[in-house]
């Protein structure tokens, strides 16, 4: 039986590659432009697979399932700078979402999945008729100061399904809750409920066993200040410092892991997560490293999907496209019969 071949457009550090590849798939490219991207690690983890910083490489080489989670910042509700009006009026054909988009109507992979964060939809979004392509955005008219829904484009041949998946749900210590669209040409069949996991892990028994020489496992302390700040929050609580900063609670999952921009506070030591512990909250296996320093490191796995939810879907993917394909051999057969 053929191996199924997975790409990644915005591709990160690669963690949809860990997740596909657990699935059984192989990985045969990973492309992203963004400046996070360290090289090395990509080279280590997938040795054997095709690498670029150009979204547009690759076109020609066939690919059965595409991955990708492109970034929407010029959308994000946390950009200070700007109106939600600005938001809405932003031009959705100059975004990476779209250009993910665009990709999938150049390659015609037999399926793909798009990650993004769940607010997304408030500006650009499909429709929940899983028969209609057609992606639309929400789009603010500066100068008539009116409101309207248009489309962007179609992704002809393909059923379109949504879901809004935690990572918690998938038995990870974290609250994570994306957007998860998973497309797919409407000649396989598709019917896919998503996993409910209870109770949620302990962060705790997550990041317990990480030995102290393990990679990726450097110990970032807490100054003095921080230590007396870090000695007086319970679990759970925020900080007076930045509101979003938190103590971690090692009988809870912990918050959404954004990367080095916003850092926890560990729960039994006065100090922040390592990149090992972040990666193991994130569902990366411990022979996936991390190259770069610890900003950069805490970077990729911040911006990751989480595997496990990949490895969930595109599990379910495989299956339904087997299932098809074996059904035409068997005409096939049948026929020459």
């Amino acid at each position: 039986m053929k191996v199924p071949t997975v790409g990644l457009i915005f591709s990160g550090a690669g963690s949809a590659g860990v997740g596909a590849r657990a699935a059984g798939f192989k990985v045969s490219y990973l492309c992203d432009p963004r400046d996070f991207i360290v090289e090395a690690t990509w080279r280590h983890n997938f040795p054997h697979a095709q690498l670029s910083r150009r979204l547009e490489d690759f076109r020609d080489t066939e690919v059965d399932l595409i991955v990708g989670s492109p970034p929407c910042s010029k959308y994000s509700l946390l950009n200070r700078t700007k109106t939600r009006l600005d938001l809405y009026s932003t031009n959705p054909k100059a975004v990476e979402y779209t250009a993910f988009l665009n990709e999938i109507n150049h390659r015609q992979p037999k399926a793909f999945v798009l990650e993004n964060l769940p607010r997304i939809r408030n500006f650009l979004f499909f429709s929940y008729n899983p028969e209609d392509p057609t992606f639309y955005v929400n789009y603010y008219r500066k100068k008539r100061r009116q409101m309207e829904t248009r489309p962007v484009l179609t992704l002809p041949g393909y059923r379109v399904f949504q879901y809004v998946i935690c990572t918690s749900d998938v038995g990870l210590a974290q609250i994570r809750k994306r957007l998860f669209i998973v497309g797919i040409k409407a000649e396989f069949p598709w019917s896919w409920d998503p996993p409910v996991h209870h109770p949620p892990e302990w962060l705790t028994r997550a990041i317990r066993d990480i030995p102290d020489d393990a990679p990726n496992h450097q110990k970032d302390w807490l100054a003095p200040g921080e230590k007396t700040l870090w000695r007086r929050l319970k679990y759970n609580e925020r900080t007076d410092i930045n509101k979003k900063v938190r103590k971690m609670g090692p009988k809870l999952p912990c918050a959404t892991i954004i990367g080095a921009g916003i850092r926890f506070f560990h729960f039994s030591e006065p100090r922040y997560p390592t990149p090992r512990e972040c990666a193991r909250i994130h569902g990366f296996p411990d022979s996936f490293l991390f190259k770069g320093s610890t900003r950069q490191q805490l970077n990729q796995i911040g911006k990751a999907i989480a595997p496990r939810i990949v490895e969930t879907l595109a599990r379910k993917i495989n299956t339904s496209i087997q299932i098809t394909e074996q059904e035409r051999a068997l005409d096939r057969l049948m026929g020459a019969i």
